[in-house]
């Protein structure tokens, strides 16, 4: 699947392919598949978080994960959106998002990065097919608050 991303900073160089492409997945994973989901394929999802209060309502959750390799290192892009997803541009926040806009997570065998609180400047849009799009994003090494690292490019998830 060919991606054009760029990632600058403590991960970096060009991702220009999504490796293992799945295709689109429609219902929630299960806590068996969710964990190989998340570092394994390239794929589009759309599901619903179940509600504890209610389990027949909940959240509508649509999200993309671009797995690939920059050198030898192997790299998982996921975006996120926690609202009704339909084509547009979304501002990026991290991972105590506001309703209507969408989260990024970007992880090696190594460590893993956040988006960041967002501010107008980070932004997801999704084209009309749903399955591709743009992000323009700064991310943080979630465990130390470390140094920012951007995300910017063309995306596709099959």
């Amino acid at each position: 699947m060919p991606e054009a991303l760029k990632l600058v900073g403590a991960v970096h160089g060009s991702l220009t392919t999504g490796l293992n492409a799945q295709g689109v997945i429609k219902g929630q994973p299960t806590p068996d598949t969710a964990e190989d989901m998340v570092f394994a394929q390239t794929s589009c999802a759309e599901y619903k978080l179940a509600d504890d209060e209610s389990p027949s309502h909940g959240t509508q959750e649509w999200e993309a994960d671009i797995y690939g390799r920059l050198g030898d290192q192997e790299v998982n892009l996921r975006l996120s959106l926690e609202s009704e997803v339909k084509p547009g541009t979304y501002d990026v926040f991290n991972s105590s998002l506001p309703p209507g806009t969408a989260y990024a997570y970007l992880e090696t065998a190594t460590a893993s990065y956040d988006s960041t609180a967002g501010g107008g400047t980070d932004t997801l849009r999704i084209n009309a097919d749903m399955h591709s799009g743009t992000i323009h994003v700064a991310l943080s090494d979630r465990p130390s608050g470390g140094p920012e690292m951007r995300v910017s490019g063309q995306w596709r998830c099959a």
